[in-house]
């Protein structure tokens, strides 16, 4: 009993590391956003922002410049990741208005591969397949950096038996070029 103990304490310890690891490497690769108007956003927050038990979760973003032909939408990748081993791997689009001189708000929609930790969010979100929408507040803290709070929620749309869903809150700092 007490190797199972350990076992579990060492598991949970790695996904922590996990989490840090790649949180780690997204900001090592600030300097390499290559393109003109591209962003990659770092950020730290919480899985079931609204339920008793919440989930630290990180999360790393490419955003891609926008798709001037088609509204400004602007494509992106995403990794959320929890401390407890669950992730979402995910591509989507997002658009952005200004909102005064150092605000802009915006709407993200993402579609991608769940995959369930230690914690069982299963239970709430029941598929391989998982959309994450989100409203998003940026503060522009510079030209190349600024401020973002996001609130999302995660659900399969029907797709699995259950359909629960679960809200993210995040917060990020945002790199462009």
């Amino acid at each position: 009993m007490v190797d199972l103990h350990h076992r579990i304490v060492e598991e949970k310890s790695m996904q922590k590391t996990l989490v840090w690891i790649v949180l780690s490497a997204a900001i090592s690769v600030v300097g390499s956003v290559a393109y003109a108007d591209t962003r990659l956003v770092v950020g730290a927050g919480a899985l079931r922002a609204y339920n008793g038990d919440q989930l630290a979760t990180g999360r790393v973003a490419y955003e891609w410049e926008p798709l001037a032909n088609y509204w400004d939408i602007r494509p992106y990748a995403q990794l959320l990741a929890s401390d407890r081993g669950d992730y979402l791997v995910g591509l989507g689009v997002l658009k952005q208005t200004p909102l005064g001189r150092k605000f802009e708000i915006g709407i993200s929609l993402s579609a991608g591969y769940y995959h369930e930790g230690s914690d069982k969010l299963g239970d709430e979100l029941d598929h391989d397949v998982e959309f994450h929408t989100s409203l998003m507040l940026d503060y522009l803290l510079s030209p190349d950096r600024r401020l973002r709070l996001e609130l999302g929620h995660i659900s399969n749309a029907d797709l699995g038996d259950e359909n629960k869903g679960t809200e993210s809150l995040i917060l990020s700092i945002v790199f462009s070029r």
